[in-house]
């Protein structure tokens, strides 16, 4: 058998540049590689994301990516006239630098740009990395190729031609010898070329007489049986049959071939045919009212056809963002790939046998005369070993945990790869564990790991601004303010037929458009029950102004530091225009708007060109701050306004810099943290966000708006906070209260995910944050009532105590529940949730007064024999609640100074203990004793807010929220004196009840 040898000739894809409005160039490569020995050529066309061209000068040079470490070819800079034309990177002008060009190969080229407009007022730069040098342009692959071949017969083969960036390459030639067969590649990059075998010269005819026989044809695809046939023969004659394709052979399908010549028997064939990737049903998205563009928030009608009665996700999303990525975008046939790799196929056709062509097909051959197939142990088949692929996070993640055994180990190494917003190394985050030499070295490797992986994953990141609009009067105009790069996320379902052997229906979908001066693509996904998944074709719709302001800034800034802004104003209407910019004043930010209340200049714009208008601003606090611009088009309606945040981050103080000491004086402890914790979020950071996730993710997220708007509503203090903060409260735990829902089960208990077995503590927990939230928000009494029922009909035993029935995924929302004495734990948990459910389920639940009877036994029982500070301070909170707290056996397991309750295992666990302490103080009204409880709370905290984690979180807000609810509050008529050295006078406080909750700081240099 002569061996067939592939040749490929092939010839270089361009490199594009777009150019951007918002500040940036962004580059991408239809190849991403370089071809040692030629030249790599770029096209340059650069438009702003909403359809307007650019005039003016790119600069663009190129450069050496040596190991992470840029090294630029000078000789290669060039310049292009308005935004069209090439720039060739040459052989010469790279050994210029690097001599020895092949020992570049496996590093990358970049290519940086600068665009510099033709009014000169805007300056855009951009880089694209990762453009592979490789020593050839192209990989070629057979796995679509049949194995086996039949002598004498032509054989099809299947190759498979990709970049190195494992994009199809389109229109390759290729040659297949030998025999000189040529073809080119599809736009999927396959090749499909047909070779005719050719025939020995010494042959031996050995003919028999043949009898009738029947030729059975069977058609699968996806596993399944789509179509079966037999066809009666009569000699060697070639039958021909015409197939149509269905959607049930989507994404491939095989036909297999097969008949017995003898009993004993088989002979038989199969080929593989790929089908288009295409839709089983239809989904077209197209705007209802057909214009060139669009202008922000106005309403734009969607109309959606596609399979009757289908379920349709719609998304929005900027198309700037898939210019920087566009790999990752959802589309159907990376759907049907998904499917394909389900095949139970395992070779495109044939087999080495009659028996191995029903193995390869995905299929089992028995027969009680002629021979079998093997049976197949696994879905898939066996695969020979493949390349070695790029490791992604997710995988470290897995391999690094993997390594330790030890749950507490792990525990450790899985908080090592989480990120903080902190700039921490991992040896100065590894200072503050507690818990032994063993996890403090499992958290550095997983921490150190996760970091090389992160910094070599990490890409350049380009900030995109959004293009803005003016206005007529400074206070007529509205800014614009929101710049999504996604948004609607909604369903829509279709409407069924209305007459019959109807194919599809439509819907108009009107929606607001957001503010940014972009071009949107709109995304459909549609689910039908009888057609599968479709992804429809994106439609691009165009949002822009005539006039509109681009507000340049950086992502973030430094305090006291000085920085220039710009606000481009662009101009696309046929004549020059006067244009009254204003720079509006922002508190803690200096600027010529400062203590003017807006800073006015008249500049002018030509006819369909831009011009920018330069600020200095400095910022002088910490946080975000707004920085507004408007402006108005003399003797015109034209006008716009935008509106955008600067990040002022904390900075670290510099070696060697002066310090200083800050004495606070606040007249009530804690409450100004609960307040801005739980309301805002801003100084928690992620910790606390709105509500969202499994159901276990949920409830933490809905917990602390929860108990923060109880205690603001109780003690009337929504003025401290602004009373706008308790509607965006409220809304907060609406959502949780509605997304949690969707993982409660009809015998009324709830679970991490629908389809997991519920869990007791979880069940409790959410019974008990809705009998707290009932009074807020409009809480069925049925979903408090029913978890309460489940808990006494499933978990509860006869003599009171509560048990597990399912697992907690998340289990440090738990706290120390599963641990030691963990049966005391559980089934106080769940007496508090019966005993705060109880007004609520009185009537509905009729078993929950002995319910409660024969845990309260249980737990008095059992309550002398416990060794566990946790389970002693939640039993004697839930004793508490039916007065029977026993302060001996609670305060016997405090601290010295009876501040705190040490639980041995993690610093968490004894802030939750000290809370369920703290909370049986105050139902019984000690609240001398409660103080040093709450003063230790308030030196507990971490920097920026929060106790660490947060369940820890919850449960010492709660405590405290408590104890200010139900504390007498006493007169407030305080003067403090702080003498300072070197001051000659004092500083002088006064608090009284209005203000005792303000923070005052005096500083010592």
């Amino acid at each position: 058998m002569r061996r067939t040898h592939l040749l490929l000739l092939a010839s270089l894809a361009f490199v594009s540049l777009t150019s951007l409005a918002d500040g940036y160039c962004l580059l991408w490569s239809d190849l991403l590689l370089l071809w040692c020995g030629l030249k790599i050529s770029m096209s340059f066309g650069h438009s702003y994301l909403f359809g307007k061209e650019v005039y003016g000068t790119a600069y663009v040079v190129f450069g050496i990516m040596e190991n992470s470490v840029k090294k630029s070819l000078p000789h290669s800079l060039s310049r292009v006239q308005n935004g069209d034309g090439q720039v060739t990177l040459k052989r010469e002008q790279i050994t210029q630098t690097f001599p020895d060009i092949n020992a570049l190969v496996g590093n990358s080229i970049y290519v940086a740009v600068s665009v510099l407009t033709e009014s000169g007022s805007e300056m855009v730069e951009a880089e694209l990395r990762g453009i592979q040098i490789v020593t050839s342009p192209y990989r070629i692959t057979f796995t679509k190729t049949p194995k086996y071949f039949k002598p004498g017969m032509s054989f099809d083969v299947a190759v498979e031609v990709v970049n190195p960036d494992d994009s199809p390459a389109d229109n390759i030639p290729v040659v297949v010898n030998p025999g000189g067969v040529r073809g080119f590649t599809a736009p999927n990059g396959m090749a499909r070329l047909t070779i005719n075998t050719q025939a020995t010269d010494a042959t031996l005819q050995i003919s028999q007489p043949t009898q009738p026989k029947d030729i059975t044809y069977l058609i699968t695809s996806r596993g399944q049986l789509v179509k079966s046939e037999r066809y009666q023969t009569k000699g060697q004659t070639l039958i021909s049959l015409i197939l149509t394709v269905t959607k049930e052979m989507l994404p491939s399908f095989r036909i297999l071939a097969y008949y017995h010549p003898t009993d004993n028997e088989v002979v038989s064939d199969s080929v593989w045919v790929d089908v288009k990737d295409s839709c089983m049903g239809s989904l077209t998205l197209e705007s209802a009212r057909q214009v060139p563009s669009y202008e922000p928030r106005k309403m734009f009608s969607l109309r959606v056809t596609g399979d009757p009665g289908a379920t349709v996700g719609l998304v929005a999303v900027d198309k700037g963002v898939y210019v920087l990525n566009n790999k990752n975008r959802l589309t159907q046939k990376k759907m049907w790939d998904i499917v394909e790799k389900y095949d139970t196929g395992c070779t495109p056709g044939g087999g080495s046998n009659s028996m191995n062509v029903f193995f390869d097909a995905g299929l089992l051959f028995e027969s009680n005369t002629a021979s079998g197939t093997p049976y197949r142990q696994e879905l898939k088949c066996k695969t020979a070993s493949r390349r070695k692929r790029a490791t992604t996070i997710l995988e470290v993640r897995t391999s690094l945990l993997s390594k330790y055994g030890d749950e507490q180990q792990r525990k450790c190494c899985l908080d090592g790869m989480k990120e903080i917003p902190l700039s921490y190394t991992c040896e100065r985050r590894a200072e503050y564990i507690l818990d032994g030499q063993a996890c403090v070295d499992a958290f550095l490797n997983c921490c150190n790991e996760m970091q090389n992986q992160i910094v070599e994953k990490k890409e350049e990141n380009l900030q995109l601004a959004r293009k803005d609009d003016s206005y007529t009067d400074s206070n007529e105009i509205v800014s614009r303010t929101n710049f999504p790069e996604s948004w609607l996320w909604s369903d829509i379902i279709l409407p069924p037929c209305t007459q019959a052997n109807c194919h599809s229906t439509s819907l108009v979908r009107n929606v607001p458009l957001q503010d940014s001066i972009t071009t949107w693509q709109f995304t459909g996904i549609s689910l039908s029950r009888t057609l599968g998944l479709c992804v429809g074709e994106p439609l691009e719709v165009i949002v822009r102004k005539e006039f509109f302001i681009d507000l340049r800034l950086p992502y973030s800034a430094v305090r006291g530091e000085q920085l220039e802004i710009k606000a481009i104003l662009h101009n696309y209407s046929p004549d020059p225009i006067t244009v009254r910019v204003e720079l509006i004043e922002e508190e803690n930010v200096c600027s010529a708007a400062s203590k003017r209340g807006k800073f006015r200049q008249e500049v002018n714009v030509g006819a369909h060109t831009t011009r920018s208008v330069p600020y200095i601003i400095i910022p002088m606090k910490e946080g975000e701050r707004s920085i507004e611009v408007k402006a108005a088009v003399k003797d015109s309606y034209l006008n716009d306004g935008v509106k955008k945040k600067l990040n002022i981050p904390r900075t670290d103080l510099v070696p060697n810099s002066p310090t200083s000491t800050q004495v606070s004086v606040t007249g009530r402890e804690q409450v100004s943290g609960l307040v801005e914790n739980a309301i805002s979020g801003n100084s928690m950071g992620t910790l606390i966000r709105a509500p969202g996730g499994c159901g276990e993710q949920n409830m933490i997220y809905t917990t602390l708006p929860v108990i923060a708007t109880t205690y603001l509503d109780k003690t009337n203090q929504w003025e401290t906070v602004g009373f706008q903060k308790r509607s965006e409260a409220i809304q907060h735990i609406k959502n949780g209260y509605k997304h949690q829902l969707q993982y409660r089960k009809n015998d009324g208990s709830f679970s991490v995910w629908t389809h997991h077995s519920s869990s007791s503590w979880l069940t409790a927990y959410v019974a008990r944050v809705f009998a707290i939230a009932y009074n807020l928000v409009a809480v069925e009494s049925d979903h408090i009532c029913g978890a309460v029922k489940y808990l006494i009909l499933n978990a509860q035993q006869p003599d009171g105590m509560f048990r597990e029935v399912g697992k907690v995924i998340h289990k440090e929302m738990m706290g120390d529940v599963h641990g030691k004495d963990s049966d005391a734990s559980m089934t106080a948990f769940c007496l508090i949730t019966m005993q705060e459910s109880r007004t609520i389920c009185d009537a509905s639940v009729s078993s929950l007064p002995s319910s409660i009877d024969k845990s309260i036994s249980y737990l008095e029982t059992r309550l002398p024999t416990l060794t566990n500070p946790y389970a002693v301070a939640i039993t004697s909170y839930a004793l508490a609640n039916e007065n029977k707290l026993n302060r001996d056996i609670l305060y016997k397991f405090a601290s010295p100074e009876l501040s705190h309750w040490p639980v041995p295992g993690g610093k968490m666990f004894t802030l939750e203990a000290t809370a369920y302490a703290l909370l049986a103080l105050v139902r019984a009204k000690a609240f001398e004793d409660a103080r040093p409880v709450v003063r230790w709370f308030n030196s507990q905290q971490f920097v920026g807010g929060g106790y660490g984690s947060t369940q820890a979180t919850i449960m010492v807000y709660h405590a405290v929220a408590e104890y200010w609810t139900n504390a007498k509050e006493p007169e407030y008529d305080l003067n403090v004196d702080i003498l300072l050295p070197g001051r000659s006078k004092p500083d002088k406080f006064s608090f009284n009840r209005e203000n005792h909750y303000t923070t005052r700081t005096s500083k010592v240099s």
